[in-house]
């Protein structure tokens, strides 16, 4: 009824969305509860269930922030979901010298005809992003390296170095490609294999091996993991 339904947004946007923001590694499932959430199905409410498990079955988990000395590592790593005749699944993962500082699993607002489109798209939202991140670090006076950008798209990284459209479904694309490339002096575009891409958990399910792999390079990690860390740390020190 509409009642169940309402309580089902709400249960959503309230838990849902909220916990997105320090569990990164829910990021991806928030998406597929609010594509869903106008009219849920049975189906829908089963996995919107399931969500909830896996939280309480992980809630002594946390984001780990570290503190490193020197200058700031700035990196991204993003991903796309192809999806033929329906909008793709984007997401991408920001990190300050291995913690997580933004992330974000979206649908793509337009629908591409090839997964590198879909890619470039990706490429092009964590770059706006990083524009943003950068302007602020230098605001507060933080030194950083040249921020690197990982893609497990190889097709990508090649049409923005060649500096020409070669493909003929690249001229589809020219202007997510050329707003890449206006920004190429100031980060580095580089090839990551997808078993090791940590937003690939942003645009897909994943198997639980992988899964909870790509979970602990995001630093999401149990408690008691944290308090060993921070022990084995204080006693080298």
């Amino acid at each position: 009824n509409n009642n169940s339904f309402t309580t089902l947004k709400i249960l959503i946007w309230l838990r849902c969305f909220y916990l997105s923001l320090t569990r990164p590694d829910i990021d991806y499932a928030r998406l597929m509860c609010a594509v869903c959430a106008s009219n849920p199905t049975e189906e829908n409410q089963r996995d919107i269930k399931r969500v909830y498990r896996y939280l309480n079955g992980t809630r002594d988990f946390g984001l780990v922030v570290k503190k490193s000395p020197g200058k700031y590592k700035l990196e991204a790593f993003c991903d796309a979901s192809y999806v033929k005749d329906e909008r793709s699944v984007c997401g991408y993962v920001i990190m300050l010298n291995g913690t997580v500082i933004a992330h974000k699993s979206m649908k793509q607002s337009v629908i591409c005809d090839s997964s590198c489109q879909a890619e470039m798209i990706g490429v092009a939202a964590v770059m706006k992003e990083l524009v943003y991140i950068t302007s602020v670090l230098k605001e507060l006076e933080m030194e950083f390296s040249k921020p690197c950008i990982y893609t497990d798209n190889s097709s990508v990284i090649d049409i923005l170095e060649s500096g020409t459209i070669s493909s003929p479904r690249a001229k589809h694309f020219v202007a997510w490609t050329n707003f890449c490339r206006q920004y190429l002096n100031k980060f580095d575009v580089l090839y990551v294999s997808t078993s090791e891409n940590i937003s690939d958990a942003f645009t897909k399910s994943l198997g639980r091996s992988q899964f909870e792999y790509l979970r602990s390079k995001m630093m999401v990690k149990r408690s008691e993991v944290i308090k060993t860390d921070e022990s084995d740390n204080s006693s080298g020190n």
